[in-house]
């Protein structure tokens, strides 16, 4: 289980916690871009789109790209990843519902879900086994998701 806390209230940065190891680390936006930065075990981790115009998100670790995640369109709320051998969706639950359910195949493996309707804090229930890094990719990938959301329902209501 990955607690997230916001440390503010624009939603730039971040505390990810693993309690179970007693990891604690801040995943922090990357201002008005899409990506974020966190550090972990010594090494930096970047979550970058591909190209300036779009295109697949990238996980680097110190310059080199370890993850990749796909977005088969960009009318669905989901990601296709990839981590070895093995693929992955991340979609939304359902159409009404913010929280997002990881998949390999037809199995629901875990969830990442606000922790409140009027909270920014949330938890993501992933299967341990799973890196901590893959873990946390998913997870930045949720928030960017839900930082897109606040940022459509805010220029819709202005």
């Amino acid at each position: 289980m990955l607690l997230i806390h916001p440390k503010n209230w624009w939603r730039s940065a971040f505390e990810v916690t693993e309690p179970s190891t007693e990891t604690r680390f801040l995943l922090s936006h990357r201002g008005f871009k899409e990506g974020c930065s966190f550090k972990l075990d010594g090494d930096r981790y970047e979550l970058r789109r591909q190209h300036w115009s779009g295109g697949a998100f990238l996980l680097e670790c110190n310059g080199r790209v370890i993850l990749r995640a796909h977005k088969p369109s960009a009318f669905k709320r989901s990601f296709e990843l990839k981590h070895g051998r093995e693929r992955f969706t991340l979609a939304a639950d359902s159409v009404w519902s913010r929280a997002y359910v990881l998949r390999q195949g037809s199995r629901v493996l875990g969830r990442i879900e606000r922790t409140s309707w009027w909270s920014q804090r949330a938890e993501a229930d992933l299967p341990e086994d799973l890196p901590l890094v893959f873990r946390v990719f998913v997870v930045s990938l949720v928030l960017l998701m839900w930082r897109r959301e606040h940022g459509a329902a805010i220029s819709g209501a202005s």
